[in-house]
């Protein structure tokens, strides 16, 4: 079984899936044209059902009486979608059908029985409830339609009435206890007011609320002074050893006695330093002026203290007065909640009261409706569309069927190329024939396009610059080194080409390599071994005159068969006309006489032989040459005939054997970047056809 290289790349799995549809295209159109025609035939055998179809308009023309909580209502002219759906699951109920069963009647007006129902559907169309029956009468379908449509919206207006019945007795049982209720929620009310004194209007400007506030700033203020002495305080204490820093703070820079023993100091320091300016440091005078100052630091000391003294006793009044009024404003706050717990226990009990008196009064208008509703013929349902007879069957859905069949056709279509693909061992790749039979690939050549498929045999020489004569250009290099004949340069290679089967392109191989080894400034004698085809002689037009046929008669020189062509270099030893023994030629003496002159003469001796599989000749020229080269057809040889090929050339000890594959798609070996679309084939054949006869006969 052939063997799938895996991509990594989108694109290149793209065109191989397109490939693959392009190879088997016949088995895809098949199976598509095979299921939409089953598709057809099935929905024609089917029987065609007609379609009745009425239609019910489902609205809200009642007010609700009640909701889940008994209390409140909505009125809306739309109902919602899952109302909607639940009348479609309601108009199928048992209760419905067997209504409109009776409606209907089991027999039509003439005394026939009516059909069986084969197809009955409800469905939603925004406040639409469609309703769709199937027989195979349409005057049946459309009467039944319209004893359902009527059966639904009678027994909605049953049900209706019901519902506004049981609403009356809910309301007339609940409506005694709501006012009840409504009465002593209000005496509650009034009772508390009476007894708590309390206006709720005046809850802003009540005593126990200012009281709360004026303590509440008072307790505010004192702590604030409190905290300010406290920082006073601390600021001296602090800065009690350095009496130039405590005179800076404002309370101690405000006592007159500080501030005049302040000044006196500053004088003094500055009466220092002119003595310092005018004297010497250790002069007495200096000296006494240094011994005032330090008296004026001592003498401040003391007033700087009566100043702290002062504060702290301020502090501890502040401190007292913030004690009691925290106490006053507890009780003010206390009294203050007590007030706001009774204004909201009042607003409680007033919104109690209020609620149960818009209780009863709602159920109290919906009792009157309810009473009036019980005398109105109301329903959610009315009739919108009545049914009529259809002229044109609704069942079977041909468009539908055969889309259906085509979908199931294209499906098949591309399971069975994947399989296709799967079962697939044909060559495909070099590296595919290396991994599965380990041979030795020599090359590739890709599949021509048809402009050049035309002159295939000629290639090299008409289109030397294409794509494809470039990989024969690689063929020829290796070829030649691999073949060097004996190794001591004396005498030339003898190379055998051929094929395991049919139609895989040796001679357009053979006749191309010929070219480019000649162009290559090398001496290469082209032998066409194949006498069943001919196909070098009839290329190269040598059909007349001696050829290789002469071997029959006798021992025959190689330059009285051989004959020159047009490119530099190459010749060819072809066949004139037609051979009814070719293998006796072949395995006779003097071909092998000949091979050894050709040896002698030229650098490189091809054969094209026939297939080897098919012919036993190509068996007894790989006894006689150095090499051979099998060329395989991509995605037509198969890997059983190469492995064929392979234990026909064991068996015959062929010293060297190397593997071409021909025509190679660019989706199989996209390492070539070919896109060619065409390639060349021919049917092999062991007799000789018309065209072949009129050939021998105009080169006789």
């Amino acid at each position: 079984m052939a063997q799938h290289r895996e991509s990594e790349n989108p694109s290149h799995d793209l065109r191989l899936v397109k490939q693959a549809f392009v190879r088997h295209w016949i088995v895809g159109v098949a199976a598509v044209t095979l299921s939409v025609a089953a598709a057809a035939i099935y929905t024609a055998l089917l029987t065609p059902l007609y379609s009745g179809r009425a239609s019910i308009l489902i609205e809200n023309r009642t007010p609700a009486i009640i909701q889940n909580s008994g209390y409140e209502t909505t009125e809306s002219a739309v109902l919602s979608r899952e109302v909607t759906e639940a009348q479609r699951v309601l108009a199928q109920t048992r209760p419905v059908l067997e209504h409109a069963a009776e409606i209907a009647g089991t027999n039509r007006a003439d005394g026939s029985p009516r059909g069986t129902v084969k197809r009955r559907q409800a469905s939603v169309d925004s406040q639409l409830l469609v309703l769709s029956v199937s027989l195979e009468n349409p005057e049946d379908a459309a009467d039944l339609a319209n004893a359902w449509s009527d059966a639904f919206v009678e027994e909605m207006g049953r049900k209706e009435q019901s519902a506004t019945m049981y609403a009356r007795d809910f309301l007339e049982k609940q409506i005694p206890a709501l006012r009840e209720s409504w009465i002593k929620k209000e005496t509650e009310l009034q009772d508390f007011q009476v007894e708590s004194k309390f206006d709720p209007t005046q809850l802003e400007t009540h005593p126990a609320r200012l009281r709360y506030a004026q303590l509440s700033q008072k307790l505010t203020d004192a702590g604030a002074r409190a905290a300010l002495l406290m920082n006073q305080v601390r600021a001296c204490e602090n800065a009690k050893a350095t009496p130039n820093v405590l005179s800076q703070i404002p309370r101690v820079r405000e006592d007159p006695t500080v501030a005049g023993y302040a000044k006196l100091i500053q004088d003094q320091r500055m009466h220092l330093a002119e003595l310092r300016n005018d004297y010497d440091a250790s002069s007495p005078v200096v000296a006494k002026g240094e011994r005032r100052l330090k008296e004026l630091q001592e003498l401040i000391r003391q007033p700087l203290q009566d100043v702290l003294d002062a504060i702290k006793a301020e502090l501890l009044a502040a401190q007292d007065d913030a004690k009691e009024l925290a106490g006053l404003e507890e009780k003010a706050r206390q009294e203050f909640e007590g007030l706001k717990s009774t204004a909201a226990k009042r607003q409680l009990m007033a919104f109690e009261a209020e609620l149960a008196r818009k209780q009863y009064e709602e159920l109290a208008g919906r009792q009157q409706t309810a009473q009036l509703a019980g005398q109105i013929d109301y329903s959610y349902a009315r009739p919108w569309e009545r049914a009529e007879i259809s002229a044109l069957p609704s069942w079977p859905d041909w468009p539908r069927n055969l889309l259906t069949g085509l979908a199931v056709g294209l499906a098949l279509a591309c399971g069975l190329v994947y399989l296709l693909e799967i079962l697939d061992d044909t060559v495909r790749s070099a590296s595919q024939l290396q991994t599965s039979l380990g041979v030795n690939v020599l090359g590739t050549a890709p599949l021509l396009e048809r402009r050049l498929a035309e002159h295939c045999y000629t290639l090299a020489q008409e289109h030397p610059n294409v794509s494809p004569v470039e990989s024969l250009r690689s063929l020829r290099t290796s070829l030649a080194l691999n073949c060097n004949g004996d190794g001591t340069g004396d005498r030339g290679a003898v190379v055998l080409i051929t094929s395991a089967g049919a139609s895989e392109g040796k001679s357009f191989v053979a006749l191309n390599l010929a070219t480019l080894l000649a162009s290559a400034e090398k001496r290469v004698l082209l032998v066409d071994g194949d006498l069943y085809k001919r196909t070098a002689s009839n290329v190269h037009n040598m059909l007349g005159g001696a050829s290789l046929a002469d071997v029959r008669s006798g021992p025959q020189k190689l330059s009285a068969l051989v004959r020159s062509t047009a490119t530099p270099g190459l010749s060819i030893l072809p066949v004139s006309k037609p051979v009814e023994n070719p293998q006796g030629i072949l395995d006779s003496p003097h071909f092998a006489a000949l091979l050894e002159d050709a040896r002698k003469e030229y650098d490189l001796v091809l054969i094209d032989s026939p297939p080897l599989l098919i012919v036993s000749a190509a068996s007894v020229l790989a006894e006689k040459c150095d090499a051979v080269v099998v060329v395989t057809r991509s995605r037509q040889t198969r890997l059983n005939q190469v492995q064929h090929s392979i234990e026909a050339l064991r068996r015959v000890k062929a010293k060297h054997s190397m593997y071409v594959i021909n025509a190679v798609d660019a989706t199989d070996a996209s390492t070539y970047g070919y896109s060619y679309g065409y390639g060349y084939g021919y049917g092999y054949g062991y007799g000789h056809d018309a065209k072949d006869k009129k050939q021998d006969e105009n080169a006789a």
